[in-house]
């Protein structure tokens, strides 16, 4: 018997299965099922003895998830609070899914919006969020305070949540391959915040060809940022070459530094833009192909772009 869910004054027994085989009983009220899920007053007004288990076909662990959020209303909005956001995705999607099951669609939409919001949807919310996100990652203390990107990419697919994408995915794009948070707690090395372990094939693919032309876009536009003496005819020869030997070095020292990178991963190219947009040194040495407002547009090309570059 269930220790919260097997009601002195429930009507409808249901059993569901276990880890180890065994089988988890349940006791709740009839009428209260039949009010929110039109899958269960379907069933129940199949009629048959009323003293009869049910046998679900659900894991216990979902089905207890489920009748807890509709015999105690509050557990719900708990759950929301208290999980912390890294392990959000992952956590509340045997609960989503098991309610979408039964047509409880209110359940599966608070849980839809509650992960939804944790992920950013403009460059400016982008900027925002990856700057507290990676201050968090760098202790085991914050570290639950940052979104997951995997299990994230996994319920967007799942829950059709498109806004979810692109952030996740360039999340993950700047974290290296095959780390994983299923390090054992306590381990001196931080390990990766990306659950490597719950890809499959199809996201690495969409992964690894979206790195790709994200690099590429970078590239691109780095090689755009030259001094020609035919744009600017009243410069020298010797004027050009240190105003592009300027802009080279002052690009490599920015590349070369540890705000170039996510925590123990990969490039960070929005991130390095950013910092190019805002270095004074750069905008002062370098001429007049260089503008701040050329940075930002690359910037927001980037992102707008990476539905795009990694196909979703």
């Amino acid at each position: 018997k269930h220790p919260k869910l097997y009601l002195e004054d429930g009507d409808l027994e249901l059993s569901a299965e276990m880890p180890d085989g065994s089988r988890q009983l349940f006791r709740v009220s009839g009428a209260q099922l039949r009010c929110v899920s039109p899958v269960f007053s379907d069933m129940l007004a199949l009629g048959g003895p009323r003293d009869e288990v049910v046998m679900m076909p659900d894991s216990a662990e979902d089905l207890a998830a489920l009748l807890e959020s509709v015999c105690i209303p509050s557990s719900l909005v708990r759950k929301l609070k208290t999980t912390p956001e890294s392990q959000c995705a992952i956590e509340l999607f045997g609960l989503a899914k098991i309610a979408r099951k039964y047509g409880m669609d209110d359940i599966t939409a608070v849980i839809v919006e509650h992960i939804q919001e944790q992920w950013p949807r403009s460059l400016e919310e982008w900027d925002a969020s990856f700057a507290t996100w990676r201050t968090n990652s760098k202790t085991a203390a914050t570290r639950g305070d940052v979104p997951e990107p995997v299990s994230a990419i996994k319920f967007a697919l799942e829950f059709d949540v498109p806004s979810i994408l692109p952030a996740a995915f360039y999340m993950l794009s700047v974290q290296d391959f095959g780390d994983t948070t299923t390090a054992s707690p306590g381990a001196e090395s931080m390990p990766s915040m990306a659950r490597w372990d719950l890809t499959d094939h199809a996201m690495l693919l969409k992964l690894i060809c979206g790195r790709d032309k994200v690099r590429n876009h970078f590239k691109t536009y780095l090689s755009s940022l030259r001094c020609e003496q035919v744009a600017n005819p009243q410069k020298s020869q010797s004027s050009i070459d240190a105003c592009n030997h300027a802009k080279n070095a002052l690009l490599g020292s920015l590349m070369r530094g540890d705000s170039a990178f996510y925590p123990h991963g990969q490039w960070d190219y929005l991130e390095i833009l950013r910092l190019v947009q805002l270095y004074k040194p750069l905008r002062e040495r370098f001429c007049c192909l260089y503008t701040a407002k050329t940075v930002s547009t690359a910037r927001v090309s980037m992102w707008e772009k990476l539905p795009e570059y990694f196909g979703i």
